[in-house]
């Protein structure tokens, strides 16, 4: 009796376990790509490397992503992701750093972060366990939000580019207490990218004559005379975007040079303990090759879309730099033009 009644107990048991738990009743939502997009890109000239191509980011949303019923509160949902990026390929934007995603462009890559309802947006990279939601005993509901950018990864070709769609650009599967409830994937639409060269030309004038001056007029080191001004002028075509144009100078003589004084010709009868100084408005320029990190760009002007011409107004005059002796002052710069 004793066995019986034991092996019944045991049935009861597992009876009663079994029965504790039951899967929820959970419906599975499209990520649908949505319209395709279209973006116009201004390059500047001589520009290599990464470039930020979207000016916004472009934005999807599926409501309901998430929709369970008869959920358990003990239950815990999971949500795994998976991008299709590179690991060790990073882009860092406004403070966050993304792995970057492929696209059928070899020198185009996106950028990725989603979000759920109520919550900010955060990147997603390679592969990402993103959420662990607890069941509440009724119906529990998300909403799923994703956007993306797009990232030149090298100089782009001027013209039309066309950017596939992606069937499967990342999936997204849910689980509750470890038991898949289903997978859904997320689709990228098409692009097409119009890009655009910055195209501008410069005009200066080949020669700035330098009226003669009276040493006296130079009395301690520092002292300056003789201004004469002249024009540069830029010339553009139309853009997709409006831009700055920067402007830097370097020095012919020594293009090592980083002060604001030129350095003269070396000529046997060229002056010494006098220079040259380049004025924007009042200010002497500081000399730098285009090149170097810390060469400081004044600003030329701002270019609108319809492009058109800028002339911006510039000095030179004599400064005294130490002991002098009479002779010709002859010093020349090059002019290099950016754009932002």
């Amino acid at each position: 009796m004793n066995l019986v009644y034991k092996c019944m107990c045991l049935v009861f048991f597992f009876l009663c376990n079994n029965n504790a738990w039951a899967s929820a009743n959970c419906i599975k939502q499209s990520l649908s790509a949505a319209s395709s997009v279209s973006l116009k890109v201004q390059q500047s000239k001589g520009q290599t490397g990464r470039q930020m191509l979207s000016s916004i980011w472009h934005e999807r949303s599926t409501l309901d992503f998430l929709s369970c019923s008869e959920t358990d509160p003990k239950s815990v949902f999971t949500i795994t992701f998976a991008i299709t990026a590179d690991p060790s390929s990073t882009y860092e934007f406004e403070g966050k750093s993304y792995s970057l995603a492929s696209t059928n462009n070899p020198n185009i890559g996106l950028i990725y972060e989603h979000a759920f309802t109520g919550e900010a947006y955060v990147p997603v990279n390679y592969y990402t366990r993103k959420l662990s939601i607890p069941g509440n005993g009724g119906i529990l509901k998300k909403s799923y939000s994703y956007r993306y950018r797009y990232v030149s990864l090298n100089r782009l070709p001027v013209g039309e580019l066309v950017v596939a769609g992606i069937n499967r650009f990342f999936w997204i599967s849910v689980f509750e207490l470890g038991y898949p409830q289903f997978s859904a994937n997320g689709y990228l639409p098409s692009a097409n990218i119009s890009v655009n060269n910055t195209s501008c030309t410069l005009s200066a004038p080949s020669v700035v004559g330098l009226k003669k001056t009276n040493l006296s007029l130079l009395s301690s080191v520092g002292e300056t005379t003789g201004r004469v001004n002249f024009n540069l002028g830029v010339t553009c075509a139309a853009s997709y975007a409006a831009y700055k144009i920067l402007y830097s100078l370097e020095d012919v003589n020594t293009p090592g040079n980083t002060t604001s004084n030129l350095m003269l010709n070396s000529a046997g009868n060229s002056a010494s303990g006098v220079s040259l100084q380049v004025l924007d408005g009042e200010t002497p320029v500081v000399f730098g090759a285009q090149t170097s990190a810390s060469t400081l760009k004044g600003e030329f002007g701002d270019m609108g879309v319809q492009g058109g011409t800028i002339s911006k107004l510039f000095g030179v005059h004599y400064i005294r730099t130490g002991k002098m002796t009479p002779g010709k002052v002859n010093a020349g710069v090059t002019v290099t033009l950016s754009y932002e």
